[in-house]
């Protein structure tokens, strides 16, 4: 039927003389921000477009956006297209469509919402995108963001007294987006390694995670990263060490900080300049027994032995975090901390706030840091925390008092297409001799028809795009191309390359650049050009760009290149935004 259908429509378009075909998608990407109180779903083009109005329907659910096609020098080969924008969280999910309404510069997309919602449309930044606000939505943004940060559980795969562990069954493939990492333990006075996979915000989709594992791993089980400190009582009256437990609260990002360097090692020599030794925290004992978080009394030897596991434990955080892996180095210190106190927990308590500073994780890090001068307070670490503390007051107040965005979770991403399309068109010319003074005639002049194949074209489209996001980057690839062959004798096989570039942006404020051939964002240029556009944020709402590049249509054989530079600015007031540009373009020099 699909096959039918565009034979139908292509044969009348040859009727009427067109040569353009549909072989290219409208959408060119989503984004999701929150903008006061309201969440803000931006819609992007891989063409310039200019929104004409919206018709809401009374149900809440539906709006049909109509826009048109900005002329060009040609005529754009589009094709219906659909995305949906996953919500979650008291995020709505959202369904688009795009079609063909009257020519092929008149088009609209329909949005179609799971849930009744109060929203509007409004034309975006620059001329190719559109923005539907969903008015109130904005903290579900927060919440779908912050969801995505938090990691108190785990699943354990397996465990052994051995150090070498090996997976012997692969890991289902709905469980495939999760990390799978080693950890050791005290359980019971004796060391286990594990092989876990996490991280789970909540017990109950750690829970369900377990349930799909039992199939492969009999053994899985949920392990709280940071459960109750339980104390038993002591034969003799004890007064166990406070436990150093981080409080877990829920994370908001407004940029990634400078964060100070990592402490020396507990114990060893201080030199000017350098963090002292951390101090044990404050105990009172009457006998030389201790009370472990699993309520297991440990002896004189045995402190000893929980010493030498924090220290290792530390230096693993300390090697991961040269190593940019935070989230590595959070899962060490986080082992630390459910450790009896011990000569590592001061400086493991610290660590355990630049990592999360480090990461994007904030609010997670201030907490870090508050129950840290709360065990710990006075000293040169507590001056370095304090200072720790202020740099991420410093960033929250230079967001202008809004609330800034929850921590992005790093995710890798990759996506695309390949198909093809065949286009037939067969031309029949009848001669009716009925009716006019011929009719009768000889036989040398007789009815006939004529049949021509003017049309055989096999139409090959390739998308594809790599996407990887973290709290610091957005690094995109993208490659999108159409080969459309032509079997007649006459005919012509034409190659379209409509993207091939590298997208890099820093979260926040800080640098973007894209290289390649591309689509304009603004700043005068006019059309698809090969070359780059580089952008400096150097505060949250001020952007200077500079772009160069060399058009990528063909015209004639004239030489033309074009340079600028543009000053833009996003949200200065409620609805106003702007830019003012200046843009050299030779042709011919």
């Amino acid at each position: 039927m699909r096959t039918q259908t565009s034979l139908r429509i292509l044969a009348t378009a040859s009727l009427l003389g067109l040569s353009s075909f549909a072989h290219a998608q409208v959408f060119d990407d989503v984004d999701i921000r929150r903008e006061g109180n309201n969440a803000i779903f931006q819609i992007k083009f891989t063409t310039a477009v200019q929104y004409i109005r919206a018709v809401n329907a009374k149900s809440g659910d539906l709006v049909q956006v109509f826009y048109d096609i900005v002329p060009g020098q040609e005529l754009p080969r589009l094709q219906t297209g659909e995305s949906r924008i996953a919500g979650g969280h008291g995020l709505v999910t959202v369904t688009l469509t795009d079609e063909q309404v009257r020519t092929e510069r008149n088009r609209k997309f329909v949005a179609r919402f799971d849930t009744p919602s109060k929203y509007r449309v409004r034309g975006g930044p620059g001329n190719r995108s559109i923005e539907i606000v969903v008015e109130g939505a904005g903290p579900s943004v927060d919440n779908m963001t912050a969801a995505l940060a938090s990691e108190r559980y785990v699943v354990n795969l397996l465990r052994s007294n051995e150090a070498v562990l090996g997976l012997t069954q692969p890991i289902p493939a709905e469980m495939q987006d999760y990390q799978v990492f080693t950890a050791r333990r005290v359980v019971n006075d004796k060391t286990v390694y594990e092989v876990n996979l996490g991280y789970f915000s909540t017990r109950a989709d750690a829970e369900h995670a377990v349930q799909v594992l039992k199939r492969r791993f009999p053994g899985a089980e949920v392990v709280d990263l940071k459960p109750t400190p339980q104390v038993v009582a002591a034969p003799t009256p004890t007064v166990s060490a406070p436990v150093a437990v981080p409080v877990p609260v829920t994370p908001v990002v407004p940029g990634v900080p400078a964060v100070a360097g990592v402490p020396a090692q507990s114990g060893a020599p201080t030199t000017p300049g350098a963090p002292a030794a951390a101090a044990t925290p404050p105990a009172a004992s009457a006998t030389p027994e201790s009370v472990t978080s699993e309520g297991v009394q440990t002896t004189p030897t045995q402190a000893g032995d929980i010493d030498a596991q924090g220290r290792a434990l530390l230096a693993q955080g300390r090697a991961e975090l040269e190593k940019s892996d935070f989230e590595a180095a959070i899962g060490h210190f986080n082992q630390l901390l459910n450790l009896p106190p011990n000569v590592a927990s001061q400086d493991g308590q610290e660590m355990a706030g630049v990592a999360r500073a480090r990461l994007g994780d904030y609010k997670r890090a201030r907490a870090e840091f508050e129950l840290y001068l709360k065990l710990y307070p006075t000293g040169p670490g507590a001056e370095r925390v304090k200072a720790e503390l202020d740099k991420l007051n410093a960033v929250a107040s230079s967001s202008g008092g809004r609330r800034p965005r929850g921590p992005i979770t790093p995710t890798t991403t990759i996506n695309g297409s390949v198909s093809q399309y065949y286009y037939g068109g067969r031309s029949n010319i009848t001669t009716l001799l009925k009716d006019t003074p011929l009719e009768g005639a000889p036989t040398v002049i007789s009815e006939d028809t004529l049949t021509n194949v003017d049309q055989s074209q096999l139409v090959n489209n390739v998308d594809f795009n790599y996407r990887h996001r973290d709290a610091d980057q957005d690094m995109r690839f993208v490659f999108r191309d159409s080969y459309t062959a032509n079997f007649l004798s006459d005919g012509r096989s034409r190659n379209r390359l409509s993207a091939l570039y590298f997208d890099y942006r820093q979260t926040g404020t800080g640098l973007s650049a894209k290289i390649g051939r591309q689509s304009p964002t603004g700043g005068g240029v006019l059309g698809k050009f090969d070359g780059a556009q580089i952008g400096y944020a150097f505060v949250p709402k001020w952007r200077v760009n500079a772009v160069a590049g060399v058009p990528a249509d063909d015209f004639f054989d004239s030489k033309r290149r074009f340079y600028g530079m543009s000053v833009e600015t996003e949200g200065i007031a409620d609805r106003l935004s702007g830019s003012v540009y200046g843009i050299q373009q030779t042709i011919d020099g």
